[in-house]
């Protein structure tokens, strides 16, 4: 479908791209002027490469609920709570099993638990096609996300460490919510002194609850560059869609769209918002996603098969799509989970949609994720060049046969 000239073009089409947003348009975080002119930006350079005028929406967003929110909130119930203990276990159980609650809605279910107490925000999705020659028998919708987040201060400073306290910060509220329980269950009482039983479950509370500060300094108020996570991704979308363009390829009976999302940082805000008004638009004919989420490492280049904290199943055949893709560029690399976090695809899943995703960074995760160190000048050409080969080999195979005649 493309030379070896032609993908390398498009690779440095990508990197410039980065680039240009980066240093004209940052920062660009969650429902932020940078992030409206990035998506600004993006539409109009997918005007000049789509058949019909590509579409912009707007959707409310409440980026410091994710953002901060659902970290500070319940570092602060924590350490109230170990406070109030003494007092009352009664009081204290409530406010640890209201911190619980708040991270696992916001966190490990990424609902919108806190929304509505946060100020709103105007978000942007940018959606663009390009038709087949023929009649139009299926859809494949690329998807990157044009948002950066604000930095992990522990990761970017403390990277080894950062890895071991926020598994710790975790158990540290799990264990504090549960001896709250059992001190209310057993110790036969709501305030005052409840005896041994009580004096020992008060010391471990106080022993663990330093780890509640690592909540209160996760998130700093400066907001990354995003070249990797997800420039990458957005604009091996758009440089591919542009690339096919400039050759003169069509797909035969596959129509080929290109969605931006914004505020995927912010918890698949854009995701969601897109979904909730376009889940009945393809019922027309076989529709297929393929997210693109940090394309910065070839050594790992990866299908995802589950994403949401793992609880998520993606498409099987989707996924087989992309992984046989995967085996004929060579790449025999087993499929991947996104055992801590979420991409877009698990919201485009939740949505109704048949999606796959493709990334290819260290889940340790990479000292740049998420640290100012996400800049223009690491991206990697290797990692962009083996992504568009799987690609487009993805996109022929899709061409020719669908889903239904690949193997599961």
């Amino acid at each position: 479908m493309l030379n070896d000239t032609q993908l390398k073009s498009c690779v440095r089409y990508i990197i410039d791209e980065a680039t240009y947003v980066i240093e004209n348009f940052s920062p660009r975080s969650p429902g932020s002027a940078g992030e409206y002119k990035t998506q600004q930006h993006i539409k109009e350079t997918l005007a000049r490469y789509s058949d019909s005028a590509p579409v912009i929406e707007s959707f409310q967003v409440a980026p410091h609920a994710f953002l901060g929110g659902q970290q500070v909130i319940p570092s602060l119930l924590v350490l109230l709570a170990t406070m109030v203990y003494w007092w009352s276990p009664l009081a204290s159980t409530f406010l640890s099993g209201l911190a619980v609650t708040i991270v696992y809605q916001e966190l490990f279910r990424y609902k919108r638990f806190l929304d509505p107490i946060f100020p709103k925000r105007t978000s942007h999705n940018v959606y663009a096609t390009r038709k087949p020659k023929g009649e139009i028998k299926r859809r494949i919708i690329l998807n990157g996300h044009a948002d950066a987040t604000h930095e992990w201060f522990i990761h970017y400073h403390a990277p080894r460490l950062f890895k071991i306290l926020i598994p710790l910060s975790l158990l540290g509220l799990l264990l504090k919510c549960a001896t709250d329980i059992i001190v209310l269950l057993l110790g036969g009482g709501l305030s005052g002194d409840l005896g041994t039983l009580w004096q020992v479950c008060g010391m471990i509370q106080l022993v663990i609850a330093p780890t509640a500060l690592v909540g209160l300094l996760m998130t700093s108020p400066r907001v990354v560059p995003g070249a990797n996570d997800n420039l990458s991704g957005t604009f091996s979308a758009v440089g591919l869609f542009k690339t096919l363009h400039d050759a003169g390829v069509n797909l035969e009976n596959t129509e080929l769209g290109v969605l931006i999302t914004g505020s995927e940082e912010a918890g698949l805000r854009g995701a969601k918002a897109w979904c909730e008004k376009h889940a009945q638009d393809y019922n027309d004919v076989e529709t297929i996603f393929v997210v693109m989420d940090t394309m910065g490492e070839p050594e790992h280049l990866k299908v995802y098969n589950r994403d949401l904290n793992a609880t998520v199943p993606l498409d099987k055949e989707v996924c087989a799509l992309l992984q046989n893709a995967m085996q004929q560029c060579g790449y025999d690399h087993p499929y991947g989970s996104i055992f801590l976090g979420a991409s877009d695809g698990a919201a485009f899943t939740q949505g109704g949609m048949r999606v796959a995703t493709m990334a290819a960074m260290d889940p340790a995760p990479a000292h740049y994720y998420h640290t100012r160190l996400d800049h223009w000048s690491i991206m990697c050409p290797e990692a962009l060049e083996a992504t568009l080969r799987v690609l487009i080999t993805a996109l022929e195979t899709y061409d020719h046969k669908g889903l239904s005649n690949t193997e599961k």
